[in-house]
């Protein structure tokens, strides 16, 4: 075969990869404005101010966790004391996070994932104030996850600042048992004592 005819054939196989990827993965028709400048806060909540979290997955899974003092607890899928710098750094990251990109036209909310919403998340702040967060599809390059703010304009956030949470479903942030040291009582008198001395066969 001819070098021409083979790089032919090697542009036309790429060409027809691509048309099939992106038959079965379209991306939205919605256009995204570029990236603002000055990012975005989505919550603009304090993490210190947040009493409660309750998330339930499209699944009917459920994780709820509950600040009790400066400590918090694991509500659902059972109730237990939970790992607070696992809970207090994941929810850092939740409520700084920032708007990725806009929408000039959204795409529909089956694009997105959020007609029927893959997760929804109500945080409840220490004055009492709700915020509920629905959480689409990830975006078609990944690295983001397409959210709507209750019922406002749905946007895309950094897969990363939501990432912790949604790894409770699989993994709650439960307090780690305590592994018990053995301690030797007292008094006890060792089973096969080693000898102290070397010992002199009798001649």
């Amino acid at each position: 075969m001819r070098r021409s005819t083979l790089i032919v054939v090697v542009v036309f196989v790429l060409l027809l990869a691509v048309a099939l990827y992106l038959q079965k993965n379209p991306l939205p028709k919605g256009q995204v404005s570029p990236t603002p400048t000055q990012e975005e806060p989505l919550l603009s909540i304090n993490s210190t101010q947040i009493a409660g979290i309750r998330m339930q997955s499209a699944d009917g899974k459920l994780v709820e966790l509950a600040k009790e003092g400066t400590n918090w607890q694991l509500k659902l899928p059972t109730a237990e004391a939970a790992e607070s710098s696992t809970v207090d750094s994941a929810l850092s990251s939740f409520a700084t996070m920032t708007i990725r990109d806009k929408f000039t036209t959204p795409p529909s909310d089956e694009d997105m994932g959020l007609k029927n919403p893959t997760y929804a998340i109500t945080v409840t702040m220490d004055t009492g104030l709700r915020q509920l967060l629905y959480i689409g599809k990830q975006t078609p390059i990944q690295g983001g996850y397409y959210v709507r703010l209750g019922n406002g304009i749905p946007v895309v956030i950094n897969s990363f600042s939501i990432s912790p949470l949604l790894g409770w479903f699989e993994n709650p942030p439960r307090l780690p048992t305590p592994t018990p040291t053995l301690t030797e009582t007292p008094g006890t008198v060792a089973t096969n004592p080693q000898p102290t001395g070397t010992v002199t066969p009798t001649p």
